[in-house]
């Protein structure tokens, strides 16, 4: 009985995923996006594609799930993948676990394939596909069992209403796993942020109003999230 119920826990995942439509392999959730500046330039200053420890994120993030999940873990979204810094180590401490790797970029996610391949993991044993953390609304309500976003919570700007979706996707008893910048460094991103939005730095013209609300909503969550005293 219970093989039958994560067979249909499992089936219900796929017939989901399966509403959204595929390119390379790839399936669209939401509509991808380059990373500004390109991604394997990214990937080489930031991404860790040359670390030896780059398995070592996914095995914590995976040790962290099991630890604290009251329930099988049988379905993991990570957000915002990026390089893989955390993706190729989930790939190789959960073979066994229905894994979808997300990013808002395509490049990445072909690149984090590439990498498995490098790494002699099996590429094509997790799922792909491109979403925004604003977008996770679009996946059904307790369809995971585990939630994982790597070095990424910054880049969702209401990251308050992100967690109230991310709360409602998982299935009771499962674990939203967060890692985040070290601390210096992110608020490094909150006073480029400032100096961006200030009227004493130079610009060629306003930025539109949505634009600069969405600075501000990132910066406030940066400063917020980065306050120790919490």
């Amino acid at each position: 009985m219970i093989s039958s119920w994560h067979t249909l826990r499992r089936d219900a995942w796929t017939r989901a995923l399966s509403a959204f439509p595929v390119e390379d392999g790839i399936r669209q959730i939401s509509p991808p996006q380059n990373f500004e500046g390109g991604e394997d330039e990214y990937d080489a200053r930031i991404g860790g594609a040359n670390r030896a420890d780059l398995l070592r994120c996914g095995h914590g993030a995976w040790h962290l799930i099991t630890h604290y999940a009251t329930r099988s873990v049988r379905a993991v979204l990570e957000l915002g993948a990026g390089g893989g810094t955390c993706s190729l180590g989930l790939i190789e401490a959960a073979p066994a676990s229905s894994l979808l790797i997300t990013d808002t970029s395509a490049s990445f996610l072909r690149l984090i394939q590439r990498k498995c391949v490098a790494a002699g993991l099996d590429a094509k044993q997790p799922r792909y596909a491109t979403l925004a953390g604003e977008a996770l609304d679009l996946l059904p309500a307790e369809s995971v069992d585990a939630i994982v976003i790597a070095s990424a919570l910054h880049h969702v700007f209401d990251w308050q209403g992100f967690l109230r979706v991310a709360a409602s996707r998982l299935r009771q008893g499962g674990v939203l796993a967060i890692q985040g910048p070290f601390r210096a460094g992110n608020l490094m991103m909150g006073v480029a942020i400032d100096i961006a939005l200030s009227p004493l730095w130079p610009k060629e013209a306003a930025l539109p109003e949505a634009d600069e609300a969405s600075l501000c909503a990132c910066r406030d969550s940066i400063y917020l999230l980065s306050n120790s005293h919490l």
